[in-house]
């Protein structure tokens, strides 16, 4: 008698095998085993009462229908992106899958776009005023000298960036609190 922990380390093992092999079996080239493979996988699930993923439980998604075999796209899966007007106008796009073992087609639905009317659309879109940003006048010579004064203000930030410079301030500004006077308990603690 196996104990709960070890009989779901047999399930998860038993599993994992199953799911593995069904993929195995397609680099073997007997595309007729997985069929059987995938029905042994789904008998077990349904056994240990498994849920399983959406992409994995549902047909046609994963696995072929008809041969069970692993679709592969461009090893033995074709698949085209079809698109077709219906009668209202609407466009649906739909994923066809075409299985090369058995040559079996399922499609698949992705999305479907609604038509627009014209006269809709101009009553409906609102009107929204645009401003544009005025361009400055001023001369080029007044940006020449904005620039350089830019340009002598960085200089003048990183020569005081320097650690002597930032050692010089931190210095005054310790000597400036020596030279105030107040009864904060912070001084004290010092």
């Amino acid at each position: 008698m196996m104990s709960k922990r070890d009989r779901d380390k047999f399930m998860d093992r038993t599993m994992a095998h199953k799911y593995n092999m069904i993929h195995h079996v397609q680099r073997l080239g007997a595309p007729q085993l997985s069929g059987l493979y995938l029905k042994n996988f789904y008998n077990s699930a349904k056994r240990y009462r498994l849920p399983l993923p959406e992409p994995i439980g549902e047909d046609n998604v994963n696995f072929c229908g008809t041969c069970g075999c692993t679709r592969i796209i461009g090893y033995n899966l074709t698949m085209d992106l079809l698109r077709e007007k219906q009668e209202d106008g609407a466009i649906v796009r739909k994923l066809q899958y075409i299985c090369k073992h058995c040559d079996s087609e399922h499609i698949f639905e992705l999305d479907r776009t609604e038509p627009i009317n014209k006269s809709q659309s101009k009553e409906s879109s609102p009107k929204v005023p645009i401003e544009w940003p005025q361009r400055d006048t001023t001369s080029k010579e007044e940006g020449k000298i904005k620039k350089n004064t830019t340009a002598k203000e960085r200089a003048k930030k990183r020569k005081q960036s320097t650690l002597s410079n930032l050692l010089a301030i931190k210095k005054e500004k310790e000597e400036a609190k020596k030279n105030k006077v107040s009864l904060s308990l912070m001084d004290f603690m010092k």
